[in-house]
């Protein structure tokens, strides 16, 4: 793998190369032809290159507190090689939003709106997906009492949107897995201000490690 990470004030990109060898994944092939029996098992590739690309933006624009991530995503490998219909390279983009909203010095929101648009990986091509998350936090006695009201996927648009290709067919899923949900969490910090351990010296070292 080759990286590179840059980063300028609230602005951070990443990009990158990796080639995996012996690509592992699954195939489909004919096991009985007369009696139209076929099998599904783990198998090896030679290699599969990836190449991939994140920017993030997290800026503070007053009580508004965004990070948005732009990411980009593409396999090289020659699925049309092993029986596909093609060679399977196409590109994943995705954009992930979350925004942060302070609302006083105990109380804040959060907005967060991802999508992942349609892409290639191994023999598969995955559908494109959306979800919005809300959630409500706050907390109590200085810190130590924190209460989180949240939703999750809040149009129920989050799908499993997949068609996997073999040398014998192809299988295809539409699932939605109930990921929406509504629900409220407590949690309590019984060492909210690190006051257990005080002074000087190695005593500091060890204070660090919680």
């Amino acid at each position: 793998s080759i990286d590179l990470n840059l980063t300028y004030s609230w602005l951070t990109f990443v990009t990158g190369f990796t080639r995996e060898n012996d690509f592992f994944t699954h195939i489909g092939q004919v096991y009985d032809e007369e009696n139209e029996i076929g099998i599904f098992r783990p198998a090896n590739f030679d290699h599969q290159n990836r190449v991939y690309a994140t920017l993030v933006a997290s800026p503070k624009l007053g009580f508004w507190q965004p990070t948005a991530t732009l990411h980009y995503y593409q396999q090289m490998f020659n699925a049309e090689a092993y029986g596909a219909p093609e060679r399977m390279n196409k590109p994943e983009f995705s954009f992930d939003l979350q925004s942060w909203f302070v609302i006083n010095p105990t109380t804040k929101a959060l907005l967060q709106a991802s999508y992942t648009g349609r892409n290639h990986w191994g023999f598969m091509y995955r559908g494109s997906n959306f979800m919005m998350n809300a959630r409500l936090q706050k907390t109590f006695w200085n810190g130590r009492l924190t209460g989180t009201l949240y939703a999750n996927d809040i149009f129920r648009t989050y799908r499993t949107k997949a068609t996997t290709y073999y040398a014998i067919g192809k299988t295809v899923q539409d699932i939605y897995s109930y990921t929406q949900q509504v629900g409220l969490t407590l949690s309590y910090s019984f060492n909210a201000t690190r006051s257990k351990y005080r002074g000087t010296g190695a005593g500091n070292d060890e204070k660090n490690r919680f």
